[in-house]
């Protein structure tokens, strides 16, 4: 993987545009039953400048980075940067699907990004590099690197979501093939004691689910376009959707059809990152992650803290501390 392109994807919006704000009112009136748009989902906080200081200390080795937004962009970006390249929705999602106020369906259309490199890795703004990591951590021998764990799933939030990407796997994928054609992608001892989760569910004929790290994804843009060949009408309804929807599918399903079809190489996920929600776990747990170089990823996801304003704020400088220096992504 030496020399094979790697490209990121993240994805951004910035939630005080007034215009963003007048968009959003008008269509989220005709929002139905089983949508989500609270205000959670487009919140910033103020940290995405510590994001590409991350990838430019930790991943210089990367080829591009794809920063998809509605026609903004932060202040302080170098829109010169040389492996910069700013997406507007516009730029590759359907004209008739436009404006869309949900991640899945600027999720499921990022293969049509032009330019995109066959091999991406896929963030959320809330999952940051905070340590040094290697290509070979992604992708290794052309494949993506993951873990293939069982799990089963609640019903309840994005698992809704989740549960009809696995729907539309079980419709594709015999589990009993998939697992026994390469039992070492299933039960590998690099997953730690996750791997209890897929013995205990070994019994199930179809697959019920699978553990989700929270944390970036690696892609292969083939895997993109192989599910979009087989089941275009059920992500074109997804893209349809301006607000997130319960019938809604997202990434996971192209996850899950890399691990379905052994199309990746296994590693220790667990150990690549940790997931916080913040606002759920204590503050200074989160702080001392953040400082540690023991794992290279973290996600802070927000879960609605008490006193917003003070966590940001120490949030904002524990970043500092561990990217004092501005990135060559800023002005």
């Amino acid at each position: 993987m030496s020399n094979t392109p790697i490209d990121f994807v993240v994805p951004w919006v910035d939630s005080s545009d007034p215009l963003w704000q007048e968009s959003f009112a008008m269509h989220s009136k005709d929002a139905g039953l089983n949508t989500d748009f609270t205000a959670k989902r487009y919140r910033d906080w103020e940290l995405f400048k510590y994001w590409f200081r991350g990838v430019e200390k930790n991943a210089p080795w990367v080829n591009k980075v794809h920063l998809i937004t509605n026609g903004q962009h932060p202040d302080w970006l170098n829109l010169d940067h040389p492996k910069l390249n700013l997406i507007n929705h516009e730029d590759y999602i359907p004209s008739e699907y436009l404006p869309v106020f949900s991640a899945n369906p600027i999720e499921l259309n990022i293969h049509r990004i032009k330019g995109l490199a066959e091999h991406f890795v896929y963030f959320n703004d809330d999952m940051f590099i905070k340590a040094a990591i290697k290509k070979e951590q992604f992708f290794k021998k052309g494949l993506p690197r993951d873990a293939s764990v069982m799990n089963i799933l609640d019903g309840k939030g994005i698992s809704k979501i989740i549960i009809n990407s696995v729907g539309i796997l079980n419709e594709h994928f015999d589990k009993k093939q998939s697992v026994n054609s390469k039992p070492l992608n299933w039960f590998n001892l690099k997953y730690g004691k996750q791997v209890f989760r897929s013995a205990l569910l070994l019994p199930w004929t179809q697959f019920s689910g699978f553990y989700d790290y929270h944390l970036p994804n690696p892609f292969l843009k083939s895997t993109f376009e192989e599910v979009w060949g087989c089941e275009s009408d059920k992500l074109s309804a997804t893209t349809a959707r301006k607000f997130r929807h319960d019938l809604d599918i997202n990434q996971y399903l192209f996850r899950y059809w890399q691990l379905a079809k052994n199309n990746f190489i296994p590693i220790a996920k667990h150990k690549l990152g940790d997931f916080y929600m913040v606002g759920d776990i204590p503050l200074d747990t989160i702080i001392n992650s953040i400082k540690s170089s023991e794992k290279p990823l973290i996600c802070l996801n927000d879960h609605d803290p008490e006193d917003l304003e003070h966590t940001i704020q120490e949030l904002k400088k524990a970043f500092d501390t561990v990217f004092p220096e501005k990135s060559s992504f800023e002005l």
